[in-house]
């Protein structure tokens, strides 16, 4: 299942992102555990690094409901514009998440 989302910088307190930048990341998810810790990193980076969460979409074709009940309980604000363009595409698999993660 993949779970595909932008990272939006709008203010000038967020410095892990260029101001004014979108990133569109990808993850590949193969469990509710792995779902799970994607979504909590998700919060705490939005919250940390004062980004805002845009275009949030989630493969439901090949998910159960046990993973679906996980979004529900996503509770950060998602944009939703189609003219957002990402300046970085950034695709995540179970292999090598960590090390990309600690990059960014």
């Amino acid at each position: 299942m993949k779970i595909s989302y932008m990272l939006v910088n709008h203010s000038s307190l967020g410095l892990s992102m260029p101001i004014g930048a979108a990133w569109h990341w990808i993850h590949q998810v193969d469990d509710e555990k792995h779902m799970r810790s994607v979504l909590e990193r998700l919060k705490r980076i939005t919250h940390e690094g004062w980004l805002t969460v845009a275009n949030l979409r989630i493969n439901q074709r090949e998910c159960s409901n046990a993973l679906l009940e996980n979004t529900f309980a996503f509770k950060v604000p998602v944009l939703y514009d189609q003219t957002i363009a990402p300046k970085r595409i950034i695709h995540l698999h179970e292999d090598d998440e960590e090390e990309n993660l600690q990059q960014a």
